[in-house]
């Protein structure tokens, strides 16, 4: 099975996902301010290029389904900038909570969240934990990825 984007399958594809074998990846970013010359949407583009470009690279047998992106995420120390779009730590975490969920109650057991905003490095553990502890019945996995945290060592 190709990787590609999650709402480009059809729940006929998903039927012949290999559970143990496919890895979904939900992109989280910011709509915030990035000096005055820049987009609101910086996070979220840098997160999206990135994504493409790597989808671009797996090889035949990696199947990777890019779930939507979740651009509006907790931006709470940019709110006095005209356009800043941010929602509460809670209600971002039981968002992702939740996706992760429906995640494996599509029969897909790994989750990556792959995030491109400095202030959303923190929720990586709670998200995990709360989100694996829901689907106990089922194994599964769930990691938060931080691009700067590793951009030195790419290549």
């Amino acid at each position: 099975m190709a990787s590609g984007y999650w709402q480009d399958f059809t729940t006929s594809d998903f039927l012949r996902l290999s559970p143990e074998g496919t890895i979904a990846l939900l992109p989280v970013a910011a709509i915030e301010q990035h000096g005055p010359h820049l987009p609101l949407a910086t996070d979220a583009l840098i997160n999206e290029a990135i994504v493409s470009e790597c989808l671009k690279l797996l090889p035949e047998h990696c199947a990777v389904l890019v779930l939507p992106a979740m651009t509006v995420g907790s931006s709470l120390e940019h709110t006095a900038f005209p356009g800043t779009l941010s929602i509460d730590a809670d209600t971002l975490l039981s968002a992702w909570k939740a996706i992760g969920t429906s995640v494996s109650h599509s029969g897909i057991r790994k989750l990556v969240v792959f995030n491109s905003h400095g202030g959303q490095t923190a929720f990586g553990g709670p998200c995990s934990t709360a989100t694996t502890r829901r689907a106990e019945n089922v194994r599964s996995s769930r990691q938060l990825f931080c691009l700067w945290h590793t951009a030195g060592t790419l290549r």
